[in-house]
Formats: C-alpha cells, sequence, structure tokens
C-alpha cells in the first residue's frame, strides 16, 4: 500500500522514473483511474467515491503529464486550446468573457508567446504544445497544480520564466504545489519538501 498526504498549501517536489508508478499515482489523484473508488483517496478534505463528481474533482485541478499532449485535438488553435482550461474539458462551452481572454494574452505575452495563439497546436513544436499546456493548466488558478516533467523541452530562458511564475503563483495564493520530475535537481526553488517515488512507495528524499 502507499500512504502520502500532502497538506494544503505544500509545496512538494515528487521524482518519479518511468514505471516506478507515477502514471497510476496521478491517475489515481486527477480522478482518471476506477480503482480510486475502492481505495481510501482523500481529496480537498473528502473521500473519493462519496457524492462527487469527475468535473468536480478536475475543477480543482490544474494538470500536465508528460502524455498530455498526446489528447489534444488537432483542429485547435492554441488559444482556444487553453480556454479549454477554464471549464476542465476539450471544448468551450460557451463564449469567453473579456477577463478571461485578457488572461490568455497575458500568459502568452508573458512567455513571449503572442504569435501562438492563432496557430493550430499540432502545427508547433514540442516545446511550444508543452508551454501552451502549462499555461491552460495555469489558466483557472486551481487550488492544486498536478505538474508532471511540465519544463520538457523548455529552453533556459522559458523555465527561468516559469519558475518565477510559479513561484508568485504560489506565494500570492498559497495553492498547493505538486511538481514532479525525473530529477530532484532540476525542481524550482519554490519547491519545500522533495520526495522519491520507487518500487510503489513515496519516501521523503534529502533536500537537495
Amino acid at each position: 500500500s502507499l500512504n502520502w498526504h500532502v497538506s494544503k498549501g505544500e509545496r512538494i517536489g515528487l521524482r518519479g522514473e518511468n514505471g516506478s508508478g507515477k502514471s497510476s499515482l496521478l491517475s489515481l489523484i486527477y480522478g482518471d483511474n476506477p480503482l480510486a473508488y475502492n481505495k481510501e483517496i482523500y481529496l480537498f478534505d473528502k473521500k473519493r467515491g462519496t457524492g462527487e463528481s469527475i468535473w468536480d474533482i478536475k475543477r480543482n485541478i490544474g494538470f500536465v503529464s508528460s502524455e498530455f499532449h498526446l489528447y489534444m485535438s488537432d483542429n485547435i488553435t492554441c488559444g482556444k486550446l487553453i480556454a479549454t482550461g477554464y471549464f476542465d474539458q476539450l471544448f468551450i462551452p460557451r463564449s469567453l468573457m473579456q477577463g478571461e481572454e485578457q488572461k490568455i494574452d497575458l500568459y502568452l505575452n508573458y512567455f513571449a508567446a503572442e504569435d501562438l495563439k492563432d496557430r493550430f497546436f499540432d502545427q508547433i513544436s514540442i516545446g511550444e504544445q508543452r508551454l501552451v499546456l502549462l499555461i491552460r493548466a495555469l489558466i483557472k488558478n486551481p487550488p492544486l497544480l498536478l505538474l508532471d516533467e511540465p519544463y520538457h523541452c523548455f529552453d533556459e530562458t522559458t523555465i527561468k520564466g516559469a519558475n518565477a511564475l510559479l513561484k508568485s503563483i504560489i506565494e500570492t495564493t498559497k495553492n498547493t504545489l505538486v511538481f514532479i520530475s525525473h530529477d530532484l535537481g532540476s525542481m524550482p526553488e519554490i519547491i519545500e519538501r522533495n520526495y522519491s517515488l520507487l518500487d510503489g512507495k513515496i519516501v521523503e528524499a534529502t533536500p537537495y
């Protein structure tokens, strides 16, 4: 069995190699694994399977995974894909409000990536795709950020900017951050505690 507790407002780093059980853990947290209903899992102080819907769970989580970009629609612009993050679905059920549209522009401008807004997601580089998905995870300011290898294919400038942005967001909102990487040494400075996922067990790691 795996026992792990993350408190509200904590900034956690988790190292997980391929095959370590990372994908299964993420699917249990994010609500994509039906086994979650048979386990002792509590999210946001509520036990899974006690009446909440999958959308109740995803509404509170900003999620990026190392394979997430593979599930995106080919014929959607990056601006529209980011906008789907407001609704936790892969479509936009209503017209965006002015403030929502402006927020998308602000994030793209921050990364000097304004040109991505009207480009199609399947026609940009992997690094650009991962940046779009990171912005999508941040856009609704969720109580929990669950970021799995979010900086994959980023250059140093983009990583520096992303770390500064995460620091600003987390310190302002006091929201919870779980940052997953194969290398603890690459964790953002804002991370307070580090763990490793090994052989289906989570152990606290020595600070780097």
